[in-house]
């Protein structure tokens, strides 16, 4: 990823947190499985740290030139990053081959950064760094969120570390309440933080302290007052034990769904996940991730998100093949994150006869996401899909085996059982083959069928030959495309042991059925057809018109006209 994931609204969320002592998180290259030439990620005990585009063997982190490192922590601020590299400096494979980023330097083989952020990214610019360890620190008794965060700066109780609370909302909706507990070394406060809306937008928080003793809180009242020109606060006052700050800077941006899911999170004390398919979002993560873009803005990199399905808005359909629903961690209708318009499984279209979602159901999310109108944290439309339902990645109520009764194999078993085969011979029962096209060798329109081999990955050297078959309704083929290499196809028909000029071909025996292509049926599609001017033809290749009924072909494709 180009981009990762902005977590900056966790500093945002834990405004009463303070940190911890320092603690260093070590990323050794033997703990991750050796890749080449791709995006690698390591998550250990809550910072992930991810690489675009490049190797990692069992020794080295190798960083190409013009690709990306990044850290994020979901905990504590990353305060530092040291890099051990296998040259000195500015040399290729040095940390000099960093780009400039503040807080960075480096002396001879090592690189160390400095500084207080839940996310750091590195670019190598100059060359290629090799680095066989990287050490990242967490935690050094700043608050989360670093100087540079003004709802930290301005906050007097900063320095508190939030124990417990309550969530609740006003029956207009226009305010959020928290009543809080939080402690220190010395002392236990509680208190509320108010959020008030205008048009589904915070206009400001308050947050009030009750302490122990009025000489504490003079001493924050006397600290806040002198924060109180810095941008932020808006008013500071003192009821004997009490102190109240109002802010109306950090907060007026965010619309409702943002703050309430954050305030929920801080509640329930949720932790979330990174975003990535292994560390999936959770919504209310996602609404804060997604409502703290700007207006309209969508984050260009793909996100998982995880939950279960509180309301259904526009269940699946054929004709549009998306969906619009809403996600809660609990399957409640409450707390949720909007999925609109998102395809189904593989990220295809949804089709009849493919299994529809219900309430309740768990699903994985993937996609794009936005801030529609600067109010709506929701998957951009038609760039998400579901990647998960109920654990299943595929449809397997779909047609993949239209008939139970027959056995459903792999490429291996099918030359297994024809090895088995005398010459010449074929089964006496059909099987339903799964694999992937590894060479087309014959597609005609003519005569209505297929030639090809297919094999169980990509790099297998032994092939079963599907020879002159048909659609999955046996019918003859009128798509002179309807396989490429690199194809998921499932084939149906008998198995046959063919030998000619004593070269023995196993194959999937004449007039076998082509079921599935990338999980899309090849068979007739049963659907109205609305009147048209397409030419529509029988399946004799005999022109007809919109009043024939039946099976016709049309732009290629067969379907039923009623």
């Amino acid at each position: 990823m180009k981009h990762f994931l902005r977590y900056s609204f966790v500093a945002l969320m834990m405004m009463l947190f303070s940190g911890v002592s320092a603690k260093d998180i070590t990323f050794l290259p033997s703990d991750f499985t050796p890749a080449e030439k791709s995006d690698y990620t390591l998550v250990k005990e809550g910072v992930a740290m991810t690489v675009t585009a490049s190797t990692v063997t069992d020794s080295q982190f190798r960083i190409f030139k013009n690709e990306s490192i990044a850290f994020v922590s979901t905990g504590e601020n990353i305060t530092k990053i040291v890099f051990t590299c296998t040259a000195d400096g500015t040399e290729k494979y040095g940390p000099g081959c960093f780009a400039a980023v503040d807080g960075y330097t480096f002396e001879g083989k090592e690189g160390t950064w400095t500084g207080n952020s839940k996310t750091v990214l590195f670019t190598a610019e100059s060359a290629q760094v090799r680095a066989t360890k990287i050490v990242v620190t967490i935690g050094e008794g700043d608050t989360p969120g670093g100087d540079d965060n003004p709802n930290t700066q301005n906050n007097p109780l900063a320095k508190f570390n939030y124990k417990s609370g309550t969530f609740s909302e006003s029956e207009d909706g226009n305010q959020i309440t928290v009543d809080y507990v939080a402690v220190n070394a010395e002392a236990e406060i509680s208190g509320k933080m108010i959020f008030d809306f205008e048009n589904g937008l915070c206009t400001k928080c308050t947050v009030s302290a009750l302490f122990p003793t009025e000489e504490m809180a003079k001493a924050y009242y006397d600290e806040s007052l002198a924060n109180k020109e810095k941008e932020g606060i808006e008013t500071i006052t003192i009821d004997g034990k009490t102190v109240t700050v109002t802010m109306i800077e950090g907060f007026n941006t965010l619309s409702k769904p943002v703050i309430k899911s954050m305030m929920k999170m801080l509640v329930d004390n949720e932790q979330g996940g990174l975003g990535t398919q292994d560390s999936p979002m959770t919504p209310n993560q996602a609404n804060v991730f997604a409502g703290t873009l700007e207006k309209d803005e969508t984050f260009d990199q793909d996100v998982y998100i995880k939950g279960k399905i509180a309301s259904i808005k526009n269940a699946f359909d054929a004709n549009y093949g998306t969906a619009i629903f809403f996600i809660s961690a609990d399957g409640q209708n409450d707390f949720t994150f909007q999925c609109y318009s998102v395809y189904y499984l593989e990220n295809k279209k949804w089709v009849d006869g493919n299994t529809q979602i219900k309430v309740g159901d768990e699903v994985i999310i993937c996609g794009k996401v936005m801030n529609f109108k600067g109010n709506t944290p929701e998957t951009a439309s038609k760039k998400a899909y579901i990647y998960s339902l109920n654990g299943k990645t595929k449809d397997e109520g779909g047609n993949d085996n239209p008939d139970p009764q027959v056995k459903t194999i792999k490429v291996a078993e099918a030359l297994e059982i024809i090895n088995a085969l005398a010459d010449g011979k074929t089964t006496s029962e059909e099987y339903i083959v799964k694999g992937i096209v590894s060479a087309v060798d014959e597609i005609s329109v003519s005569y209505g069928n297929a030639t090809f081999d297919i094999v169980d990955n990509a790099n297998d050297q032994s092939a079963l030959k599907v020879f002159r078959a048909k659609d999955a309704e046996g019918q003859k083929i009128t798509n002179e495309e309807i396989v490429k290499v690199g194809d998921e196809v499932t084939v149906q028909g008998k198995l046959q042991k063919y030998v000619k000029n004593e070269v023995v071909t196993p194959e999937v025996a004449q007039n076998g059925k082509i079921l599935t292509v990338n999980g899309q049926s090849t068979g007739i599609e049963i659907i109205k057809v609305q009147p048209t001017t397409a030419v529509l033809y029988n399946l004799a290749g005999q022109r007809v018109d919109a009043n024939y009924k039946g099976v016709v072909i049309k732009n290629g494709q067969k379907m039923i006209q009623k």
